[in-house]
């Protein structure tokens, strides 16, 4: 009986910390992340993310894509829901919008060679290991298997 209830004990508990986490991760964050590809191509993230305590998310930002000698910039609007399983963000995205937002790219979106319409309605699931959760910062990695690599998230609380 005993250890019946040290088990339900270390239960609650961990049910406890994990509410806590949620209520720590509820709030606005500034976003962002680069990384290269292995064609010289960079990709810079900046981003607002939103996240409820009813479990939905938004995000508006900015996608920017070096190439040697030419910057093209995107904005993107998505939303969807998330959960917290453990050290695991999980983020259903369930809308989303990309645009052209500098001319050039408004230029291959135009000309159809990098048509920015073709990722609206993207849906997809993704999951994020939290390396840091405070009440102002939050660090994430996101292993991405088409790149084969890590890709570390640095936010911020506003």
């Amino acid at each position: 009986m005993r250890r019946f209830i040290l088990l339900a004990c270390a239960l609650l508990l961990s049910c406890a910390a994990l509410a806590h986490d949620e209520q720590l991760l509820v709030g606005q964050w500034t976003c962002e992340h680069h990384f290269p590809t292995e064609q010289g191509l960079t990709l810079h993230f900046n981003y607002h993310q939103l996240f409820t305590a009813q479990g939905h998310f938004s995000v508006e930002g900015e996608i920017q894509m070096r190439l040697p000698g030419q910057e093209l910039a995107y904005a993107l609007d998505a939303a969807g829901n998330w959960s917290l399983q453990g050290d695991q963000l999980a983020l259903r995205t369930e809308t989303s919008q990309f645009r052209p937002n500098n001319p050039a790219a408004q230029q291959l979106h135009d000309a159809g060679i990098l048509n920015a319409s073709d990722f609206d309605n993207m849906q997809g699931d993704d999951v994020f290991q939290i390396l840091a959760l405070s009440r102002s910062r939050m660090q994430l990695e996101y292993h991405d298997a088409e790149i084969g690599d890590q890709i570390q998230v640095e936010c911020f609380k506003n």
